[in-house]
C-alpha cells in the first residue's frame, strides 16, 4: 500500500458519507417531484401558479444566505478552528456567524414581508398575473406566508454545516425530505 493512501477506515467514512447524500438527495427530489404533482393535480393554475412563485422569492435570498456566503466563509473557519482544538474561537465564531445572520435576517424578513405589495408586482410583471383577478393579490399573500422560510433555512444551513463538519452527515441528508413531505 503507498505511504500516502488513506487508511481503509477512511475510504469507507467517505464512502458512506457519499452514499447517505446521495440517497437523501435522490429521496428529497423524489419528494420535491411528488409534492409539486399533488400541488398542480389538487389547486387550479391561479393557486399553484401563485404557491410556487411566492416560493421563487425567498429561494433567492436562500441561495445568498442559507448557502453561498454561509458555505463559502464559515465552513472552511469552522473546520481550522476545529483542528486546532481552539475551543474558544471555536465557540465565537459560532455564536457570531449566528448572531450576525440572526441580525441580518430577521430585519430583511421582516422588510421584505412589509414590501411584497410593491415587489411582487415587479418580480411577476408578465400579463398571466394581471390578467387573472385575484392572482397578483394571492401572489402577494402567499409570499408574506412563505417568506420566513428564508430565516428558517439559513438557520438550517448553518446547523447542518456544524453537523457536516463534525462528520455528521445522516441528518443534513435527510432533512431536505422531511421538507418536502
Amino acid at each position: 500500500m503507498p505511504a500516502n493512501s488513506p487508511p481503509a477506515e477512511k475510504k469507507n467514512s467517505l464512502f458512506k458519507s457519499a452514499i447517505y447524500f446521495a440517497f437523501g438527495t435522490l429521496a428529497s427530489r423524489i419528494l420535491g417531484l411528488l409534492r409539486d404533482g399533488m400541488i398542480t393535480s389538487i389547486f387550479n393554475n391561479t393557486v399553484s401558479d401563485a404557491y410556487f412563485t411566492a416560493f421563487r422569492f425567498p429561494n433567492l435570498f436562500r441561495r445568498i444566505f442559507g448557502e453561498g456566503a454561509l458555505s463559502a466563509c464559515f465552513i472552511p473557519l469552522y473546520i481550522e478552528y476545529k483542528k486546532k482544538g481552539d475551543q474558544k474561537a471555536l465557540a465565537q465564531l459560532t455564536v457570531g456567524v449566528l448572531t450576525l445572520l440572526l441580525v441580518i435576517l430577521i430585519p430583511l424578513t421582516a422588510v421584505m414581508i412589509w414590501s411584497m405589495d410593491a415587489l411582487i408586482p415587479l418580480w411577476v410583471s408578465g400579463d398571466g398575473f394581471k390578467a387573472v383577478p385575484g392572482k397578483m393579490e394571492l401572489t402577494i399573500q402567499m409570499t408574506k406566508i412563505t417568506f420566513p422560510f428564508l430565516l428558517l433555512v439559513s438557520l438550517y444551513a448553518f446547523f447542518m454545516a456544524i453537523l457536516n463538519a463534525h462528520k455528521q452527515f445522516v441528518m443534513s441528508a435527510v432533512a431536505p425530505s422531511l421538507f418536502n413531505l
